[in-house]
C-alpha cells in the first residue's frame, strides 16, 4: 500500500513542484477539426520520451465547457491519448498539455479547436479593381475542411455582382472562392462572408473593402483612344498631349493582369499576337486620373 502511494506521489505531486524544463515539447498528432457540443472526440500527442504524466488544461473560463476523459480541467493523466467531450458552445477552445517526469517538465504545447468553421480572406486578394473588370476572390480556412458541413454566405455592396448577376450567393464550404464582376460605375464596395455549420451556428462576418484607383474618369473619349490593327496584331493607344509618364495595364475578362508598362509617348503600340480571343480591359493611369477601355480581340 505504501509503495503504491509513493508511486502516485511521484507521478502526480512531484511534477507540481518541479521547475526544470528538460523534456521535449509535446507534439499534437491528432486534433479534432471541429468541437461540436454534446459530441466526444479524440486528441492525441506523440509520446514524450521520459514523461510519466501529462497535465491537460484549457483556458481560464472554459473549464465547464469541455471534459478531459470525463474530468474538468486541469487534469493529470499518464496517457498521451485524451477523449474530449464538448459540453457547451465555445469558439474557440484552447487546449494545452505539459509533460512531466519525476525530475523534469517540458514546455507547454497548445492547440486550438473551433466549434464554428472560421474563415479569413486570402491575403493575396486585390483591394483595388478597375471598372468593367472581373476578379477572383478567395477565402482561407482556420479549421479542417474535409469533414465540414458548413455553407459560406457571400454578400456584396457597390457596383459589384457575382457571376450569377446577384449581390448575394451561398456555396458549400469547400468552394472557397467567388468571381466578382465590377460594373462601369464601380468606385468602391465591400465583399463580406460568413459560415454556418450543420447545427446552425454562425461564424463572425468578415468583410473587405475594394476600391477603384483614385481619380476615376470613365470612358473619356476625347482624351484616350484605343484601337486594334488586326492585320498586324497590334494594339494602338493614344493619349493626346501626354506631358508626364503614364501607366498602362491590360486585364483579361477574369481580372488577370496580362501586361503592364510605363509609357512616355502620346502614341504607343503593344503586340497582341499571343492573346487569345476575348474581351480585355485597358487601364491607363494618367495625370492622377484613371481611364478604362474595353477591347474585343477576335482571331
Amino acid at each position: 500500500m505504501k509503495s503504491k502511494l509513493l508511486s502516485v506521489l511521484l507521478i502526480f505531486v512531484i511534477p507540481l513542484i518541479t521547475k526544470a524544463q528538460n523534456l521535449p515539447t509535446p507534439i499534437f498528432t491528432m486534433v479534432p477539426c471541429e468541437g461540436v457540443p454534446g459530441v466526444m472526440d479524440t486528441l492525441l500527442i506523440a509520446p514524450v520520451p521520459g514523461a510519466t504524466s501529462y497535465l491537460w488544461e484549457t483556458s481560464n473560463g472554459q473549464e465547464n465547457s469541455i471534459l478531459f476523459n470525463g474530468a474538468i480541467s486541469p487534469v493529470y493523466f499518464t496517457s498521451n491519448y485524451m477523449e474530449l467531450t464538448f459540453m457547451a458552445f465555445e469558439n474557440p477552445w484552447d487546449i494545452c498539455v505539459t509533460a512531466f517526469s519525476s525530475c523534469c517538465s517540458s514546455a507547454t504545447a497548445c492547440t486550438t479547436i473551433f466549434s464554428i468553421d472560421s474563415i479569413m480572406f486570402d491575403p493575396s486578394n486585390s483591394i483595388t479593381a478597375p471598372p468593367n473588370s472581373s476578379g477572383n476572390y478567395s477565402l482561407e480556412y482556420l479549421t479542417c475542411t474535409e469533414t465540414s458541413s458548413s455553407i459560406i454566405y457571400w454578400t456584396l455592396t457597390g457596383d459589384i455582382t457575382f457571376i450569377n448577376g446577384q449581390q448575394n450567393q451561398m456555396t458549400p464550404f469547400n468552394y472557397n472562392s467567388a468571381q466578382l464582376n465590377f460594373g462601369s460605375g464601380f468606385t468602391n464596395g465591400t465583399l463580406c462572408a460568413y459560415s454556418v455549420n450543420g447545427i446552425s451556428l454562425s461564424s463572425d462576418t468578415i468583410c473587405m473593402t475594394i476600391t477603384a484607383p483614385v481619380g476615376i474618369i470613365e470612358n473619356s473619349v476625347e482624351i484616350i483612344s484605343c484601337f486594334i490593327d488586326s492585320k498586324n496584331d497590334i494594339l494602338n493607344i493614344k493619349i493626346p498631349k501626354l506631358s508626364k509618364p503614364s501607366i498602362i495595364n491590360i486585364y483579361n475578362s477574369e481580372g488577370k493582369l496580362n501586361y503592364e508598362s510605363i509609357i512616355n509617348e502620346d502614341h504607343t503600340t503593344h503586340s497582341i499576337s499571343t492573346y487569345k480571343s476575348g474581351i480585355y480591359f485597358v487601364s491607363i493611369i494618367y495625370d492622377n486620373n484613371y481611364f478604362t477601355r474595353k477591347i474585343l480581340i477576335q482571331k
